[in-house]
């Protein structure tokens, strides 16, 4: 169980202290991601299904043609596990399907996507 969690800014560490097991730390990667707050309809993106199993389809909007952009998986933790995808958008409504999900344990996980430099994360639970 669980009992206390919390971040050290002075050292960058993830503390968790439990009932009967002590304390455990982890370093925290640097690179930290987010939901934006205003998020504008043409930054929106939707997910689905979520949960899901081995893959997905992502919706996003493009304002111009030829926009790259990364798709990019994190764990719990805010650490990047897996790139599964990088391209360039068409201009408007543009669909992604997203594999490659095998062999990660059952959990919430976050997908990052970097279009035009900026970022959108949204949960995801892998069954």
């Amino acid at each position: 169980i669980m009992m206390h969690l919390d971040i050290s800014p002075s050292n960058n560490k993830l503390r968790i202290a439990t009932h009967g097991r002590g304390l455990f730390e982890r370093e925290l990667e640097d690179q930290a991601i987010g939901l934006d707050e205003n998020l504008t309809p043409s930054n929106e993106i939707s997910l689905f299904p979520n949960p899901v199993t081995n893959s997905f389809t992502l919706n996003l909007v493009s304002e111009k043609p030829g926009q790259k952009i990364e798709i990019q998986l994190f764990d719990g933790l805010g650490k990047r596990i897996k790139e599964l995808y990088r391209g360039v958008l068409d201009r408007g409504e543009n669909t992604i399907e997203v594999s490659g999900l095998e062999g990660f344990a059952p959990g919430t996980y976050y997908v990052r996507t970097v279009q035009n430099g900026q970022s959108i994360s949204k949960a995801v639970v892998l069954r």
